[in-house]
């Protein structure tokens, strides 16, 4: 298998096994200690991303170098599982306090998975130059990134516009079919009626009178 695959492996296997390991320990003096590891928090999103770089590392075939694609996405699961293992960081130590015995302090396993995530960054890279990393390697990740943002907001601008139309459309065909509802004749109310009688009544008068 190429080395550079070997690295991403090693490196999302040691994010695995700091997931599993104490990310937290609450001590709470005589009364003991407790700890909190990975899987009861966001440990589980690191090992599923991890499982994600081992299988972009084992595609196609593995004794050839990974392709630029494969190596891209190797390094964006490692910067996403860096970001996720800094904010723990950050909240933990938020209440990292030690007083008389009592206190949070930060655990070894999410100082692993911090350190494997940058690796896979690292590593990721590696596989994406071909093992050595250079300027040239940022500039081409950057132009990637580029390339690709540009094209997921070109798609999303055009499933915008699609669905707009389409509503539209389905606007005016609703206006076009739809009738005014016929208004209900008024019945007509009983001092109209006698009115109605009493002119014919005057009228039936004046005719014979006439005659």
């Amino acid at each position: 298998m190429n080395k550079n695959r070997i690295f991403i492996i090693a490196a999302s296997a040691a994010a695995i096994l700091g997931s599993f390991l104490p990310w937290a320990t609450a001590s709470a003096g005589a009364l003991g200690s407790m700890t909190v590891s990975g899987t009861q928090g966001d440990g589980w999103l690191i090992i599923f991303l991890a499982i994600g770089a081992i299988v972009l590392s084992c595609l196609k075939n593995y004794e050839k170098p990974m392709e630029k694609p494969f190596a891209i996405g190797v390094i964006v699961i490692g910067a996403i599982q860096t970001i996720i293992s800094i904010i723990d960081v950050i909240n933990i130590n938020k209440y990292a306090v030690n007083f008389g015995g009592f206190g949070i302090s930060l655990g070894f396993g999410l100082i692993l998975c911090l350190l494997a995530a940058i690796a896979t960054v690292a590593t990721g890279l590696l596989a994406m130059s071909g093992g050595k990393i250079t300027k040239e390697t940022f500039e081409e990740l950057a132009s990637t990134s580029k390339e690709f943002a540009q094209s997921v907001g070109r798609v999303t601008s055009s499933t915008v516009q699609t669905a707009v139309k389409e509503i539209k459309k389905e606007t005016e065909h609703h206006q076009e079919t739809a009738e005014p509802a016929p208004t209900p004749e008024q019945p007509a109310q009983p001092a109209q009626v006698e009115q109605a009688v009493e002119t014919e009544q005057v009228e039936q008068t004046t005719e014979s009178g006439q005659e």
